[in-house]
């Protein structure tokens, strides 16, 4: 449990658990039903597991706009600027992560050339908040090239 905390920035799937169990406990023989079986009960609702025919089930934790921003309020009062601003751009990152995470994508398919050629459908791609984001952080002048190429 305490490898899936520490790597939730990355995506990791059942099998990758079951294999890091299987790593370190040497005479462990878990399969990925009962790692999903653990988890779900470790987590309850606070973990969502794709169940995806054909595809190593990904595991991620379900972090909410309102848990984040929960989090966010309820830091100390008296930081100085600076810890404020980090603190403000740490929960930015948290909320466009928690979208780009709740996003539905198959690994079966990839954009047309048509699309990747497109400016519009380049950044149709990305998630509401992530395209807020780009378009305050760039100037109003620029083309979209750049908010595309991310």
């Amino acid at each position: 449990m305490q490898f899936f905390e520490e790597n939730d920035n990355e995506q990791t799937s059942v099998h990758d658990l079951v294999l890091k169990m299987e790593e370190l406990i040497t005479k462990c023989a878990d399969s990925a039903v009962y790692m999903k079986k653990r988890l779900k009960e470790h987590y309850k609702d606070r973990v969502v597991i794709t169940e995806l025919n054909g595809v190593s089930n990904i595991v991620t934790f379900k972090v909410t706009a309102s848990s984040i921003l929960n989090d966010f309020y309820n830091q100390p009062k008296n930081m100085d600027t600076a810890e404020q601003k980090a603190s403000i751009i740490k929960a930015a990152a948290k909320l466009i992560q928690s979208e780009i995470k709740e996003m539905p994508v198959g690994k079966d398919t990839y954009p047309s050339p048509v699309a990747l050629s497109s400016l519009e459908e380049q950044t149709g791609f990305l998630p509401g908040s992530l395209s807020a984001f780009l378009s305050t952080l760039f100037s109003k002048n620029t083309n979209g090239v750049k908010k595309a190429s991310i």
